[in-house]
């Protein structure tokens, strides 16, 4: 669980992300080296998903590269990107959201604790994240063909499907009630988590 800052040189504009995989940094450099013209540096990995990388967001809120899109995930760099912490309350948050929900993904599915599923388990986590941090963005569902594409990059397409049934049946996600086409992450009365 991290939280990255890339840099591209030379224009010194700082990606701020999160991958549930702490060696994914460098992973994710790589993803975005391609079609850009700069030189891509992982500058700093700190602990932490969507809330500590929301926290980050705000922090540098005013040296976004597109004031206009908040969703946008580009900052001019700013020394204090290598030195600011998140509040270690709001790590211990990330940490107990994410233990709640693999205990309560090993309780509707107890067969995903078998080596062989743990690609599966770690998608799920990975899925759940993707849609609350895109609602919390966004503040409507995610459209199926979104949630499509993230899976598309994570299992092969014949397991798609099995992947949203999955997610669905174990809370992570659900459809909204006006349009099927969009889902929405499950709310804290279902699964417990805030």
């Amino acid at each position: 669980m991290t939280v990255y800052f890339i840099i591209a040189r030379p224009s010194l504009s700082v990606k701020i992300g999160w991958t549930l995989n702490s060696n994914a940094a460098e992973k994710k450099r790589k993803e975005f080296q391609t079609g850009n013209h700069e030189e891509l540096q992982v500058m700093r990995t700190t602990r932490g998903l969507w809330h500590v990388e929301a926290f980050y967001h705000k922090e540098f809120q005013e040296l976004r590269t597109c004031p206009d899109l908040n969703k946008h995930e580009w900052f001019r760099f700013c020394p204090n990107m290598l030195t600011i912490d998140p509040p270690v309350n709001l790590i211990e948050k990330e940490n107990n959201e994410f233990s709640m929900r693999m205990k309560h993904l090993m309780k509707q599915e107890p067969d995903i604790l078998q080596e062989e599923n743990a690609k599966k388990r770690d998608v799920l986590g990975e899925l759940h994240y993707y849609v609350n941090g895109l609602y919390l963005k966004t503040k409507s569902g995610v459209p199926t063909m979104e949630i499509w594409k993230f899976l598309s990059q994570r299992v092969p397409t014949n397991q798609i499907d099995k992947t949203f049934t999955i997610a669905e049946r174990v809370n992570i996600i659900a459809r909204t009630p006006r349009n099927p086409e969009l889902w929405l992450p499950r709310p804290k009365s279902v699964h417990g988590i805030s």
